[in-house]
């Protein structure tokens, strides 16, 4: 269960590389859009105050997409980590809370876009993490 786990955390970490590369790109785009709202909200006529709105709710966006960009690249590097400690079968309580990170982040991507397999994949991948601290901590002994 450990090393199952540990691969799936290392696949996820990759994944969640690509995930947090996509949302920078999106948070870049929703700031640039934004800021032509606002441009146009500055040239005033018909619909200013409407691109204003628009403007700041489009930067918000943005501003999200940004931590969870943020948020992701971060947590790649520590469900590396935790899956080398599965592998060392050591740190059960450093695997939990990564596992409970990497739940957090499915929530929050499924929050900001939607559902899709890879918020699957990830929970199913936290479960796994969860279940190969849960071997570390009992003293599992390791496989030959």
């Amino acid at each position: 269960m450990r090393v199952a786990a540990g691969v799936l955390l290392i696949m996820m970490a990759l994944v969640n590389a690509g995930a947090g590369i996509l949302y920078l790109a999106g948070g870049g785009l929703s700031t640039v859009a934004g800021n032509v709202a606002d441009e146009v909200a500055k040239e005033g006529g018909e619909g200013a105050a409407g691109a204003k709105k628009a403007g700041e709710e489009v930067k918000l966006v943005g501003a999200k997409l940004y931590g969870m960009s943020a948020f992701l690249i971060a947590l790649l590097g520590l469900q590396i980590a935790a899956a080398v400690f599965l592998f060392m079968n050591k740190k059960a309580g450093f695997i939990m809370v990564v596992a409970g990170l990497g739940l957090l982040a499915e929530v929050l991507g499924i929050v900001l876009t939607v559902f899709g397999m890879l918020n699957a994949f990830g929970i199913v991948v936290a479960i796994f993490a969860f279940l190969g601290a849960n071997a570390v901590k009992s003293g599992a002994p390791k496989p030959a």
